[in-house]
């Protein structure tokens, strides 16, 4: 697809003071177009603002300060810009702070119908971040959920942190393959997990709210792994609690879970028909822990593989 590069001088005030400013634009076919308005009275050029448009409904308009990425496309596929923002990725000080530093952005406004990342997809996304400091903080609403995420990248031996604060997250059976992906692909790099559901719907079962915390690792003897240091389940009809594991063994065809978990149950009726199982017992209390595993992922057990 060819580039073509605009570019215009104007003498302007800054600060009260004339300088000299540069209105630079960038456009790729007709889907890509980046503005960028640079001041060059100083010994080094400086980016003032900027706007990156990837998409023709995309707004055109210049933000207040700083670089803003606007998309406004039929999809997204995020791992195809993954090459693009590469150089984007030293932080400021560090090598390439006065070159392509400059020119990232600093929020991310989306508006997409579908959204594919690794392997999984959202449907009618629309999206909202800004960075603050090295971390970004973003609200989204989708078809699948709603709320506000904080990404905060990986730096020295400490791995990046993913927090997500929903009030809803959907997870349908389609999604089953894309997660069982995610072992395949043993990525060491993922970063942890720190999630809070209010409403979660798994497989069309709405099993209430949802507290997970874990972690990927690639242990020495080559297996790979995520470790769950907390999964925690309330509704109104039961109490779960479990700590675990899910992982793929060197060599191994099949990933497989395993828990330690406590259940109490306050309505063994209804938390059996949240299951799937309706009108298989009235009402029905009591508790059982202990340890169960299965082959595949957390989100697609087996009944014939669990112990």
């Amino acid at each position: 697809m060819p580039l073509r590069l605009e570019s215009n001088l104007t003498p302007e005030s800054l600060s009260g003071a004339k300088g000299l400013q540069e209105q630079a634009v960038l456009r790729c076919g007709h889907m890509l177009e980046a503005r960028y308005l640079r001041d060059l009275s100083g010994p080094q050029p400086k980016v003032i603002k900027g706007v990156i448009r990837w998409g023709t409904k995309a707004p055109a308009s210049w933000p207040d300060q700083g670089v803003v990425l606007r998309v406004n496309a039929d999809a997204l596929l995020v791992d195809e810009w993954s090459d693009w923002m590469q150089p984007f990725g030293s932080t400021p000080g560090g090598e390439g702070a006065a070159g392509a530093w400059d020119f990232a952005p600093q929020r991310v406004e989306l508006q997409v119908p579908l959204l594919t990342a690794q392997g999984r997809r959202l449907n009618q996304v629309l999206l909202d971040a800004r960075k603050s400091g090295e971390a970004w903080m973003a609200k989204i609403q989708s078809a699948e959920m709603e709320g506000d995420l904080r990404y905060q990248p990986a730096k020295g031996n400490a791995s990046g942190l993913l927090s997500a604060r929903l009030s809803r997250l959907s997870v349908p059976s389609s999604s089953n393959t894309e997660v069982d992906r995610l072992l395949d692909q043993g990525n060491p790099n993922y970063p942890a997990l720190d999630v809070v559901v209010q409403n979660l719907d798994l497989h069309g079962k709405k099993l209430g709210a949802l507290e997970l915390a874990a972690q990927s690792l690639v242990p020495s003897d080559g297996s790979k792994e995520w470790r769950m240091s907390k999964l925690s389940l309330r509704n109104e009809d039961a109490d779960f609690q479990a700590q675990g594991r899910w992982q793929k063994p060197l060599n191994a065809a099949r990933t497989a879970t395993d828990f330690d978990f406590k259940l109490a149950v306050k309505n063994a009726g209804g938390l059996l028909q949240r299951m799937g199982t309706p009108d298989a017992v009235r009402n029905g209390a009591g508790s059982i822990e202990g340890r169960i595993s299965w082959n595949g992922s957390p989100v697609s057990p087996d009944p014939l593989s669990m112990s």
